[in-house]
């Protein structure tokens, strides 16, 4: 019971009648007041002006959910969904090397930076995590089937583990060994999305994109075995000249053909263009690896992001399909063809006419030469 009334009551009871003792409350400034509505109104504008991010960003959420990383399982993947797991899976293949060779940097160079090695690191992971969950940017669709995604589990993710806990300590050919152990595993993956894709459209030139796309890990590699001979890691240079000749061959395919892959048509100018840009910046590189030495390694990388870049900019190039021209068929060499084999074969039956004629006569001055001249017009007389 309030104390304030007890003793009011008790007041009466003596017979005082005098006021009532007046409880006292806090009364908030008029100011104050203004204040604090001021400021909810402030709050409720705020969130007014945010109404429409969240409904915007709720929208992207949705958007994500339904036609970026889920698919439906009842429709077939699309062509440019296996594009993207091809592009993802090579894209692990070059990092795998490209961490390897920060890892030697890291350990051996001179500026001992584990920045490098940390970044490298984390993006092998990242992209561990986008061939096996999906993405919604970069574009990258979940695996399209339950052993793709098995393919992941038990091939990439444990190789990415291993190359994650070999470059947290020195052994330099433990992390080397890991990371071919990824690129192993990514090439193979980044081989079954490319499988997918030309069964999605048998027209696609799938089998240049996919030398091409791997002349980008294969790069990463060169620069990984520069690294490693340069340091005196690797007795030897069989591997970095093994490394050196698959590109040059791959490089030289994808120009003139070879196997399943067509040679560069005229038509594709634009092809061809960029096939010179890579062979440029593929001779700057090779130079750098002939000649670099432990001051000169920041020139090899340059050299490597550059050939790296144009090697990029090709594999659109090469994804799209040859379309010859009809106007560009040689009709005036056809037809100069034609006539040069319509004479050569008319002077052919010439000769042969003539020599069935010079063969006809020996024939009959054989056969008169058996008989008297005058007998034989007897025998011609009497019949």
């Amino acid at each position: 019971m309030d104390g304030g009334r007890a003793t009011d009551r008790q007041r009466m009871r003596n017979g005082w009648c005098g006021p009532p003792r007046v409880r006292r409350t806090s009364v908030a400034h008029p100011s104050s007041v203004r204040r604090a509505a001021a400021a909810r109104t402030a709050d409720m504008d705020d969130l007014h002006h945010l109404s429409p991010l969240a409904l915007a960003a709720m929208a992207s959420a949705t958007d994500a959910l339904v036609k970026g990383v889920c698919e439906n399982s009842t429709n077939p993947t699309t062509e440019l969904a296996w594009l993207g797991l091809h592009e993802e899976a090579a894209r692990l293949g070059k990092l795998s090397q490209d961490a390897a060779s920060a890892f030697i940097l890291a350990r051996h160079g001179s500026d001992a930076d584990t920045s490098a090695l940390e970044t490298k690191v984390a993006e092998l992971w990242a992209s561990e995590q986008r061939l096996m969950f999906g993405s919604w940017s970069p574009s990258v669709a979940a695996p399209p089937s339950q052993a793709l995604l098995e393919e992941v589990i038990t091939t990439v993710r444990p190789a990415v583990a291993s190359f994650q806990e070999a470059s947290a300590g020195t052994d330099v050919l433990a992390v080397v060994d890991a990371a071919a152990s990824v690129f192993a595993a990514a090439e193979a993956l980044r081989q079954k999305y490319l499988n997918g894709a030309v069964e999605a459209n048998p027209h696609w030139p799938g089998a240049r994109v996919g030398v091409a796309a791997k002349q980008v890990a294969q790069a990463s590699r060169i620069h990984k075995e520069v690294l490693l001979s340069l340091y005196g890691l690797r007795t030897g240079a069989v591997d970095l000249q093994n490394a050196i000749d698959e590109f040059e061959a791959a490089h030289n395919q994808l120009k003139d053909g070879g196997g399943e892959i067509a040679a560069i048509i005229p038509e594709r100018q634009d092809l061809l263009i960029q096939w010179q840009q890579v062979d440029a910046a593929w001779v700057a590189m090779r130079e750098e690896a002939r000649t670099v030495n432990t001051e000169e390694v920041s020139n090899l990388a340059a050299a490597v992001g550059s050939l790296s870049a144009e090697l990029l900019a090709a594999v659109p190039l090469y994804s799209i399909e040859d379309v010859r021209d009809p106007a560009a068929f040689p009709w005036p060499t056809a037809i100069y063809s034609g006539l040069g084999a319509s004479l050569v074969l008319s002077f052919c039956i010439i000769v042969y006419c003539q020599w069935v004629r010079e063969r006809q006569v020996k024939d009959k001055d054989k056969t008169g030469a058996g008989y008297p001249a005058g007998a034989r017009h007897d025998i011609v007389e009497e019949v």
